[in-house]
């Protein structure tokens, strides 16, 4: 019978509700996921920059030094 046969073919309210369930976990899930992973680029930026400043500082005040003894290396000459 060709109307039972269409029948067969199509979910239940219950199924597409279950699926829609299904996804809507995968979703919450992937959300929390993703979350976590920027959280820790942002933790991963946050540390390189510290790193950086840092580094940029320390060569900063050895930059000056030097500059500071070529300048009196040049008044004394």
């Amino acid at each position: 019978d060709a109307i039972a046969a269409l029948d067969d073919t199509y979910a239940t309210d219950e199924e597409l509700a279950s699926a829609v369930n299904q996804l809507k976990e995968l979703l919450t899930q992937a959300e929390a996921g993703l979350e976590q992973k920027i959280n820790q680029v942002q933790e991963n930026l946050d540390q390189a920059v510290e790193e950086l400043t840092n580094s940029i500082s320390a060569n900063k005040s050895d930059v000056e030094e030097k500059l500071s003894a070529v300048d009196s290396a040049y008044k004394t000459a």
